[in-house]
């Protein structure tokens, strides 16, 4: 069995890796084998010496088996499409930390789990500070329909969006943790640069979840220092005009004009035609 310390470090580079989605290692005919590819593979060590290999709840295991089936008597209709690859692969990777983690203490995973999150952090403020110029530039002069991020990268896959959201869900790690509201801040800080809607409402949610937990006598320092630090972003963000875009792009939640949210619309308008079409559904894509 491999020891304890070395696992730890192996759940830690397995999550790291998971994150860091856009580290292509072999990139051939469309596909592109990345740096958690390996990283997975590598735990096929482990389970292969196990006499006993755990499976997910039973709810987890009926959710991929409903999918995948309705996704493959789709197929046969629809076409093919490798999205179902990355939902075994997410299966896969559930099963993996389950069995490397069965006789890990919740809490020790828990801090693995925040270092990751604290790791990210480290990287994302080291591209910000490199692209401190792009950053600023983007700020005192943003377009409704633009993002920054391609300029300066990105290290989850699928763009600004998605980037905010999975930082700021991470933020979730830290709650009843003294650096809850440092991450925090940096997150929705984080989410403001992306001008990321979901971020933004995510890190909302974090910040009453938090300020939840400083509704005492003994804690109202606390929540008076993080209203406090909540209130000068929001003076910051006004004075450089940002507070108005960010505004704006929630205003334009009922419109055309933000090409976000097209796609969005034209599920929302054709979702029954296509439910009465085919009822059992389309399959992953």
């Amino acid at each position: 069995m491999f020891k304890l310390n070395i696992r730890y470090a192996y759940i830690y580079l397995l999550i790291l890796t998971c994150c860091l989605q856009n580290i292509n290692l072999i990139q051939l005919n469309g596909f592109a084998f990345k740096l958690y590819h390996l990283f997975s593979l590598l735990g096929l060590l482990f389970l292969l010496k196990r006499e006993k290999v755990f499976l997910p709840e039973k709810r987890i295991l009926l959710f991929f088996l409903i999918i995948s089936l309705i996704s493959t008597f789709a197929y046969l209709k629809f076409g093919f499409d490798s999205l179902i690859l990355n939902y075994l692969f997410g299966l896969y990777i559930i099963v993996l930390i389950i069995n490397i983690s069965s006789d890990i203490e919740s809490s020790v995973l828990l801090s693995i789990f925040q270092y990751v999150a604290l790791t990210i952090a480290f990287f994302t403020i080291i591209r910000f500070c490199f692209n401190i110029n792009t950053i600023v530039q983007f700020l005192s002069s943003p377009s409704i329909n633009g993002h920054i991020g391609g300029e300066i990268g990105f290290l989850f896959g699928g763009g600004s969006n998605l980037e905010a959201t999975w930082i700021a869900l991470m933020g979730f790690l830290f709650l009843r943790d003294k650096r809850q509201v440092p991450y925090f801040i940096f997150s929705i800080i984080t989410s403001v640069i992306y001008t990321s809607r979901a971020g933004i409402i995510c890190n909302l949610m974090l910040f009453i979840f938090i300020l939840s937990q400083f509704f005492n006598k003994k804690n109202i320092i606390n929540c008076l220092i993080l209203i406090l630090l909540f209130t000068v972003l929001l003076f910051v963000m006004y004075k450089i005009g940002f507070l108005n875009y960010i505004i704006k792009r929630f205003i334009l939640l009922n419109t055309l004009d933000d090409k976000g949210i097209i796609g969005r619309t034209t599920i929302w308008t054709y979702v029954f035609r296509a439910f009465l079409t085919n009822p059992f559904g389309y399959g992953l894509r």
